[in-house]
């Protein structure tokens, strides 16, 4: 029995890296996230905890995770780029649901553990209303093209506030609905549900425009 989610605890340690994120992304954070991410408990008590992947599509999302976690890229990865180190891995996807599908089962095959394992979808999503540089937790995620709807658990009290998000196919030229948008989400927490737990499959989003 889980007691305690570990990406709960990785949240309270890491959630902070929203300020670097949205600096790579040119965004800026509001007066709220900023409270959020300066009141996180940097020091949570220690607990062993599953293999963490990380899964980002683009290399400004990386970026900054990679320079928290000291990460290495791993040489001989031609397909994806992937960077390691002993608790973490984190692949770049590329945009879209097949790359991140893709990348997704590429990491499993070659680094994970079936049942056991944690996977973070973390980067930038578009709201119509939602101030830039503002950070939610994905609690429901609809596939617009396949009209299909997943429903994260949230076991724990999130240390942020949550909100619906969208996948499209295409970039959007105007966010219609009052929701998060995407191009990965649906096919990695579709995918990552083959290899692990839901409540361990989980995404994290930081606004980054205002269509």
């Amino acid at each position: 029995m889980i007691t305690r989610l570990p990406v709960e605890c990785w949240f309270e340690r890491h959630a902070y890296f929203a300020t670097a994120l949205a600096r790579e992304t040119g965004s800026r954070m509001s007066a709220g996230t900023k409270r959020f991410v300066q009141g996180i408990l940097v020091n949570s008590p220690a607990k062993e905890q599953p293999p963490i992947h990380l899964m980002v599509a683009l290399p400004c999302e990386a970026k900054p995770l990679i320079a928290q976690f000291g990460l290495s890229r791993l040489m001989g990865e031609n397909f994806f780029p992937i960077f390691r180190n002993q608790d973490f891995t984190l692949t770049v996807s590329g945009v879209g649901k097949t790359a991140m599908a893709a990348a997704l089962a590429y990491t499993h095959a070659r680094y994970g553990n079936v049942g056991t394992e944690v996977w973070l979808n973390i980067g930038v999503a578009g709201h119509a209303e939602l101030p830039v540089g503002e950070v939610r937790l994905v609690h429901k995620i609809t596939d617009l093209e396949r009209g299909r709807s997943w429903y994260p658990p949230i076991v724990t009290r999130p240390l942020c506030r949550t909100d619906a998000l969208v996948t499209v196919s295409r970039p959007e030229t105007c966010y219609e609905r009052p929701e998060l948008y995407d191009m990965e989400a649906s096919a990695f927490y579709e995918t990552a549900c083959r290899f692990s737990s839901s409540e361990l499959v989980q995404c994290l989003k930081v606004v980054s425009d205002n269509l």
